[in-house]
């Protein structure tokens, strides 16, 4: 082979070389398109989605809230509600007692104080032992109602005292 033969036969390979790359290239470069413009479809119809998603579990998140601060403010409610009747019938009782013990009447069970099952004269007792004037004071007002009601048996049937 004559060197002019070498040289056209180099040139017919670097043009199918280049023929080849070039169609590789141009079939890559399409390929890229199409996986570009897929991608692009997608990103188009998950992205609203995910907004959706985004504003929906914002949405719930404040109701969840919301909720719970009601339901605070409900048990808050009902805790007051439930002292306010636990006071009320404790007082109603009592009055109730004291009002029959100075008719005369005598009670038929003893009503118990927050004490526990201390009587009336016990507790008089209690508080005459009490020397310091603070504790005195708070032991007073914590049995209030049940030194008043044993003064007022005591008032209505003298004959009964222990």
């Amino acid at each position: 082979m004559k060197l002019s033969e070498l040289i056209s036969a180099v040139k017919d390979l670097q043009a199918k070389v280049t023929s080849l790359l070039t169609s590789k290239a141009q079939a890559s470069d399409e390929q890229l398109r199409k996986f570009s413009s897929e991608l692009e479809n997608i990103q188009a119809q998950t992205v609203p989605q995910l907004q959706s998603a985004e504003a929906t579990i914002a949405s719930l998140e404040a109701k969840v809230k919301a909720y719970g601060d009601e339901m605070i403010k409900l048990k808050a409610d009902l805790d007051n509600a439930i002292d306010k009747a636990a006071k009320a019938e404790a007082s109603v009782g009592m009055k109730a007692a004291e009002i029959a013990a100075s008719q005369g009447i005598p009670a038929i069970k003893e009503p118990k104080t927050d004490g526990g099952s201390s009587e009336g004269a016990d507790l008089a007792v209690e508080l005459e032992k009490i020397t310091d004037p603070t504790l005195r004071t708070q032991f007073f007002r914590k049995h209030k109602s049940a030194l008043r009601m044993s003064k007022l048996a005591e008032r209505a049937n003298p004959t009964s005292k222990n």
